[in-house]
């Protein structure tokens, strides 16, 4: 089972030097350097901040996983978003799964781009794609109640697994009822969607 998103912090260090940006993970001790244009013309709300800020000032991302921050440095340079490995363990393609969602959820906190939205969710398809599974009801409690926007791409994902396993073979009916009472809001959803579902 994946376990709840984990709140930690991020902070990140605006210093003297007009291009660089410092991400400081307090909770693991790492530190790593990001073009401050990068983040600026990949989110809005970054930017936003970046006109207002001057010199030697803190930016706290309360909340944030330093794995999923690190996913989105690796994006800002390579414009990939790292996927599942399909030969890793169990373990290691449920915690990028994890990672990977807190990383769509704080995309869309701080208004990422929809270029980059879009790539981090086909990455979560594929991921739950190569795993074989969906998203357990941990998961979708943890991603309704960190995602506010309710025409989030990765609310309607989560609802549409649940459709997919509805109508599986596979499905327990005892799984499907922890999911459907894991969110009140992913039950009225997946209401509204059952006249179109068949």
């Amino acid at each position: 089972m994946l376990e709840p998103f984990l709140n930690r912090e991020i902070i990140l260090h605006y210093f003297i030097l007009p291009d660089d940006l410092l991400a400081n993970f307090p909770s693991t001790g790492e530190t790593f350097n990001v073009h401050k244009q990068l983040l600026y013309d990949n989110s809005s709300l970054f930017a936003e901040f970046f006109r207002e800020m001057g010199p030697n000032q803190l930016i706290t991302l309360k909340g944030e996983n330093p794995n999923s921050f690190k996913l989105f440095i690796t994006y800002l340079y390579s414009e990939q978003v790292p996927g599942v490995p399909v030969n890793a363990n169990v373990i290691a393609q449920a915690t990028r799964l994890k990672d990977l969602c807190q990383l769509y959820t704080m995309g869309e906190k701080y208004t990422f781009t929809p270029k980059f939205l879009n790539k981090v969710i086909d990455r979560i398809q594929d991921g739950f794609a190569i795993t074989r599974k969906v998203p357990e009801p941990p998961l979708i409690q943890n991603i309704y109640k960190h995602t506010k926007n309710k025409a989030s791409k990765l609310r309607e994902f989560c609802v549409a697994c649940v459709l997919f396993y509805l109508r599986s073979k596979d499905c327990e009916y005892s799984i499907l009822a922890i999911v459907l009472l894991s969110s009140s809001q992913a039950l009225l959803y997946l209401v509204s969607l059952l006249p179109n579902a068949y």
